[in-house]
């Protein structure tokens, strides 16, 4: 179903041929509750809301045109009041929103419930997401690539040939063709805008036409193939599963047809480290989230390079005590005890033996 404008521009071109004058009502008369407009002698008036509750329709009188001022019993959204009562279950009523439970207008879980038909339809709602096609008619947005938009809400292949839509979409054409691709406007009054319209004398700003839909992507590693969808002359985000950087999870998460490259190990392992030598003990190491070793943990190493003579491999290179002349702490005697002498002790100290001490040494001969 082409929106009313299509119909407004052929009977516009009608007009210019007819010399009498002349009114035509597009919804017959005074129904408040279907949105029109009225033509008289080549001027256009469009059923509005003047309010929330109120609606200002146009009709014809004679060959000239009148307007009434009507209060909307459960409110005004597009040109057309909304009856106390409804029939249409799970119609939705976005000026007051509420939503008909088949009889009557309920609010009571409006904005909360997607099964009441409203939910995805209102982005006044708060909703993060939307619905593939869904279409708000008070904010005058679409839904494309689960976003609101608004940039083709006019367009017919989205939300231009709906009633609630019409009061806004309504237009006068400013040319015979779409003279322009890319200025959000429906030059020819056709119901197609921009991009989507056949005859946009622009292609070269147009990558696809609206509502076009292709494959992108890759089903490589963790990747998955998805859609893009044509929106305003310009294709959306891939809907499928895109690389990420690349985790140490034995997954190819950038896919690139490789796993875990560049990943020393796989988080959670765990390994020795150090040596169980001399006065050195081996520890654990454990493997983190970015695939690299932690430190050594419980480990203890040579505090020196150079032995402390004591007896100990203190430098942890699997010898004892190399490079020194005694063990550190020991003691042995020294001197002599003949004739006079006596012996006396030493100590080792750092390796080596520190004087003679105690002992009685040989006098001078006179």
């Amino acid at each position: 179903m082409k929106k009313v404008v299509v119909y407004v521009f052929a009977f516009l071109l009608a007009l210019s041929f007819v010399t009498a004058a002349t009114c035509s009502d597009s919804d017959g008369g005074k129904d408040y509750y279907t949105f029109g407009y009225i033509s008289s002698n080549g001027i256009i008036k469009v059923d509005t809301c003047a309010s929330s509750v109120q609606l200002r329709e146009y009709s014809c009188s004679g060959s000239s045109y009148t307007s009434t001022l009507a209060t909307c019993e459960q409110g005004c959204v597009g040109g057309i009041c909304f009856k106390k009562t409804c029939s249409n279950a799970q119609e939705c009523n976005p000026g007051l929103q509420r939503w008909c439970d088949g009889s009557q207008w309920q609010s009571s879980g409006y904005c909360t419930d997607p099964n009441l038909g409203c939910y995805d339809f209102d982005s006044s709602c708060g909703a993060d997401t939307c619905e593939e096609g869904a279409c708000d008619y008070n904010a005058h947005k679409y839904c494309s690539s689960n976003e609101w938009l608004s940039d083709y809400y006019c367009d017919d292949t989205v939300c231009g040939d709906n009633a609630y839509s019409q009061d806004y979409c309504f237009c006068t054409a400013t040319s015979t063709s779409e003279s322009s691709c890319m200025d959000g406007a429906d030059n020819d009054c056709d119901g197609s805008i921009d991009c989507n319209d056949a005859e946009c004398t622009d292609v070269s700003g147009c990558q696809c036409s609206q509502g076009e839909t292709q494959s992108c992507g890759s089903d490589v590693g963790e990747c998955t193939l998805g859609t893009q969808t044509c929106a305003g002359g310009t294709w959306s985000d891939c809907s499928g599963i895109e690389a990420s950087e690349e985790r140490c999870d034995e997954l190819d998460n950038d896919c690139d047809g490789q796993v875990d490259e560049q990943c020393s190990c796989l988080p959670g392992d765990t390994r020795d480290c150090g040596e169980n030598v001399g006065v050195c003990k081996a520890g654990v190491q454990t493997c983190e989230d970015d695939g690299s070793w932690s430190i050594c943990f419980g480990a203890s190493y040579a505090a020196s390079q150079i032995e402390d003579c004591d007896g100990l491999d203190d430098d942890c290179d699997g010898q004892v005590d190399e490079g020194c002349g005694c063990t550190a702490g020991v003691n042995q005697t020294c001197g002599s005890d003949v004739g006079a002498c006596d012996f006396g002790q030493q100590t080792c100290v750092s390796g080596t033996w520190d004087d003679c001490t105690g002992d009685i040494e040989p006098f001078p001969e006179v």
